[in-house]
């Protein structure tokens, strides 16, 4: 079957007029600002005044808020819930959407629920980030368990699977503990004969120095030591991964979804609180644990993350999809607890993810040519990180979204 369907595309022009343009072009900030997009691409950006809009272009007067490339959640899980259900509205995604989140690297999940609705928000029959997947990961069979294992006794069997997941349409691979190096390295090599990039889980300190030496394009969660020294670095640097360490869920626990459950309000934000399901929202939010604030282990892994950075390499924000729409933001303020600049962890919540998918042509960042995903805020988070999450509105595809509007789409 061959089944062919326009991308949806938006019509005409809009002028995005007078706000601070944080365009992660290097450390390019323009203080008083103006961005062009046409359909669905930025067509110009340059201060107040400067650009020539063609004739019947919409006007929306931002002056005093602040405009940030759309977040690219470089570790992103929505596709669990209601397997081979497809809602009209999936809650996942447009509270995802709403927060800012206009992009989602889907590291695991069922590979027919991640590639059809990641198709039909391209088509415009659902609502929510672009998706980028690996489909069910390539399970061990310890693993995995029975439905999901693989078995690879041979390098034509690791190419055999590869292909498999190719015709079925996954951006990338996800290789999940398989125990023995030798698998894990055919399944490397298969990966580059087909031309697919190719991550892992991370499995631990040992495992994930063979993935650095062996040519993985990345590994999911953090390094579970700290610090980190000179040698490690360097071979993470050196590797060319970008180092997602996902500090809301990884090794450092309490991790930094602990501690922002049990420091902000989660459950009384009036908008925060519309879009999940309100008996998932009671489990998370109504009962915490107790721990003295030094005893938060993620600032020491981000400040980890800080060294690799400083060092010159890559890292990128992955929110894991514990807490849609805000797990993202907790993860890029946790790399500033840690240390990193606002400047850098917003590079990382964008175009940092970007060079992982190896999308940084079309995403990250505000340039001309590059699609039309940002985000309006209400306040500047150079000078508070928190108000990331202040989002007055957000530009997917050339798409206006208001985040208020995206909540009464939600059937509780």
């Amino acid at each position: 079957m061959d089944l062919r369907v326009p991308r949806a595309l938006p019509a005409g022009s809009i002028l995005l007029r007078g706000a601070r343009l944080i365009t992660m072009n290097g450390d390019d900030v323009i203080e008083r600002g103006d961005i062009l997009v046409i359909r669905n691409r930025i067509a110009g950006i340059g201060a107040t005044g400067t650009l020539t809009p063609p004739a019947g272009t919409t006007v929306l007067d931002v002056t005093g808020k602040t405009i940030i490339p759309g977040i690219v959640d470089a570790h992103y899980h929505g596709h669990y819930a209601g397997q081979e259900i497809f809602p009209v509205d999936k809650w996942q995604y447009l509270a995802d959407l709403a927060y800012g989140v206009t992009t989602g690297r889907e590291v695991s999940a069922p590979t027919r629920d991640t590639i059809a609705q990641a198709d039909m928000v391209e088509t415009g029959d659902m609502i929510g980030p672009r998706i980028y997947g690996s489909g069910w990961p390539l399970f061990s069979a310890a693993e995995g368990g029975s439905n999901h294992a693989v078995s690879i006794p041979t390098a034509e069997d690791a190419l055999r699977h590869v292909r498999r997941l190719k015709r079925n349409g996954v951006t990338y691979l996800k290789q999940y503990l398989q125990p023995r190096r030798e698998q894990r390295q055919w399944l490397q090599q298969a990966a580059v004969a087909e031309g697919v990039m190719i991550t892992a889980e991370g499995g631990g300190l040992k495992v994930q120095t063979t993935l650095m030496l062996d040519g993985f394009t990345g590994f999911e969660h953090g390094i579970p030591v700290a610090p980190i020294y000179n040698d490690l670095i360097q071979l993470l640097v050196r590797s060319g991964i970008v180092y997602t360490p996902t500090f809301v869920a990884g090794y450092a626990k309490p991790g930094s979804m602990d501690y922002f459950y049990a420091t902000r309000d989660v459950h009384g934000d009036a908008r925060a609180s519309r879009f999940m399901p309100h008996d998932l929202l009671d489990r998370l939010t109504t009962t915490r644990t107790i721990v003295a604030d030094d005893q938060y282990l993620f600032r020491a892994a981000a400040r980890g993350a800080e060294a690799v950075r400083k060092a010159g390499g890559r890292v990128a924000v992955g929110g894991h999809g514990n807490h849609p729409g805000l797990g993202p933001h907790w993860e890029l303020w946790s790399f500033v607890e840690g240390g990193m600049a606002p400047l850098e962890a917003l590079r990382a919540a964008t175009a940092g993810g970007a060079e992982l998918l190896g999308i940084q042509k079309d995403v990250g960042t505000l340039q001309p040519g590059r699609v039309a995903d940002l985000i309006i805020l209400n306040a500047d988070p150079l000078s508070d990180i928190h108000r990331t999450t202040d989002v007055f509105r957000v530009m997917k595809n050339g798409r206006v979204f208001d985040p208020d509007e995206l909540a009464k789409r939600i059937r509780q």
